[in-house]
This record gives C-alpha cells, sequence and structure tokens, in this order.
C-alpha cells in the first residue's frame, strides 16, 4: 500500500483469494505473469487495483477466476495486450476509472452470464469518462462491453461476436462507437436510455438485431454496413429525435423498423434486398 514504482513481472500466480492487490500505488507495471485460479469465496480477482494512478498492465494470462482484472477509483491506467479466458464473472470490471487505455486484449470468458469489459459508475462523484476501449477481440459472453451510466467513452475498432449483447449502451451519453465489427451476437448494439451517442462506421452484421434503441435520445447512426442481421438491421422503440443517416441495410429481415417514436430524422440511407421489409413504421 501506497508504494510508487514498483515493477510486478515474469511471475506464476494460483490458488489465491486475490492474485494481485494493488492499493494507492503510482507508476506500478503488472507485466508478463500467469494468473490463474484466484476465486477464494469466490469472488476473487486476478489483479484488483485501488486507488492507484499510472497503472500498467500488459501482457498477462488471467484465467478461472470470478474476475481477471478489477479497477476501481484508478487514474490514467493502461491494460493492453492481456489474455482473459474463462473469468465467470467479468474479463474486466472498471469502477468509476478516468481516462483508462484499454488496447489490444483478448477476453473469452466462455460463460454466458459474464462480461467481457464492464464500465460503471461507482459514484456519482467519481464518473467514468474519456476512456478508450480499443483493438480488443471479445467473444463468448453475456455482455461484450456494458457501459452503465457513463458518459464521453470510445470504443473503437474492437471485434466483437458470440455474445448475448454486443456492445450495451445503459443510461450511456456522449460515448463514441467507431470502427467495430459485431457480428454473431443476440443484439449487435443495444441502448437503453442512452442519449447523444455516435455510432458510426460500424460493421453489424449477422446478429438477431444490429441495433436496438429503447427510449434513447438525440443519438446519430451512420455510416455504418448493417447487413444480414436476422430480425431488425435497425430498432428503435420509445425514442425521440434519433438521426440514421447514409447507412447500408441490406439482407435483415426488416431493415429500419420504428414504433412509438417522433422526431426521427432518417435520410441518405441504403435500405435493399431485405427479407422483408426495407422499412417499418
Amino acid at each position: 500500500m501506497d508504494t510508487n514504482n514498483n515493477r510486478i513481472i515474469n511471475n506464476i500466480i494460483t490458488k489465491n483469494q486475490e492474485g494481485i492487490y494493488v492499493d494507492s500505488n503510482y507508476n506500478t507495471t503488472i507485466s508478463g505473469n500467469t494468473i490463474t485460479d484466484n476465486s477464494g469465496s469466490g469472488v476473487g480477482c486476478g489483479i484488483n487495483a485501488q486507488g492507484s494512478a499510472y497503472l500498467t498492465v500488459t501482457g498477462n494470462t488471467i484465467k478461472n477466476s470470478p474476475t481477471g482484472i478489477h479497477l476501481d477509483y484508478c487514474l490514467l491506467a493502461v491494460i493492453s495486450n492481456n489474455n482473459l479466458m474463462d473469468n465467470s464473472n467479468y474479463g474486466m470490471d472498471i469502477v468509476s476509472q478516468k481516462d483508462c487505455q484499454i488496447t489490444g486484449n483478448i477476453i473469452s470468458n466462455a460463460v454466458r452470464q459474464s462480461r467481457g469489459i464492464y464500465i460503471w459508475m461507482g459514484n456519482p462523484l467519481y464518473p467514468c469518462e474519456n476512456n478508450t476501449i480499443k483493438g480488443n477481440s471479445i467473444s463468448q459472453c453475456d455482455y461484450g462491453i456494458d457501459f452503465s451510466s457513463e458518459n464521453k467513452n470510445t470504443i473503437q475498432d474492437n471485434t466483437i461476436s458470440k455474445n448475448w449483447l454486443g456492445i450495451a449502451l445503459h443510461n450511456g451519453v456522449e460515448n463514441i462507437i467507431t470502427e467495430n465489427t459485431i457480428s454473431g451476437d443476440d443484439e449487435g448494439i443495444y441502448g437503453p436510455d442512452a442519449h447523444n451517442n455516435t455510432i458510426f462506421k460500424n460493421e453489424i452484421t449477422d446478429n438477431w438485431n444490429g441495433v436496438d434503441l429503447q427510449g434513447s435520445t438525440y443519438n446519430k447512426i451512420y455510416e455504418n454496413n448493417i447487413s444480414n442481421n436476422k430480425n431488425f438491421g435497425i430498432h428503435t422503440d420509445g425514442c425521440i429525435s434519433n438521426t440514421i443517416t447514409e447507412n447500408t441495410i441490406t439482407g435483415n429481415n426488416i431493415g429500419i423498423n420504428i414504433i412509438n417514436t417522433s422526431n426521427q430524422n432518417i435520410h441518405f440511407n441504403r435500405i435493399a434486398v431485405n427479407i422483408n421489409m426495407g422499412f417499418v413504421t
């Protein structure tokens, strides 16, 4: 606790309640470790970091714990190129985190009740914002990436497949979702009560629903390829003033379906070769 400039490198850490616990550290690096089966009382973590700054977690293999990596009230962390497998609750559990870089990780949990990356606000005084989730591969989770009441984050260039929900924005505001490949999920992008988010230039294919917004307002959905989804390409219910423009929407059962919705701006889309209907309102 309250230590600085430590390096935890190339260790084998197994069958503890917590694999590595970091509290109030500055400039700690955790790299190249194999961290497995840390699940004491069913609540253990591979890596658990609290109240630390400039933490680097890179190149670790973390398996078979309830939570792979847990960060709580940390600042300016870098989590990169880790392999997180078969962690039963969360690959990563990120609480009230600011300015975090989550890049190049492989997360595959093979547990339907798990979350790949879960980002949420533990305390309204410490919002979870300005984080970047980029270049990760996330598969076989209940939720691929799950945001809860989070603002101004960027989700970019991730491969998200074979989850129940690919990306979930619960009460998310002003987040950017771009250049992701989202396929084989039940819901590609799911936004309940999501507002002022930007969804653009994504490949959203072969899901049950491509984009599903519920009670959401002022979102922008543009320049996406939304194709071959088995139910709806885009579905909105109870939404106000979203903009849907310049998307390619093909090969879905129904291209765009809007219900209980007002003041939508839907223009300049290519809606073609959908199995049933192109547009339903």
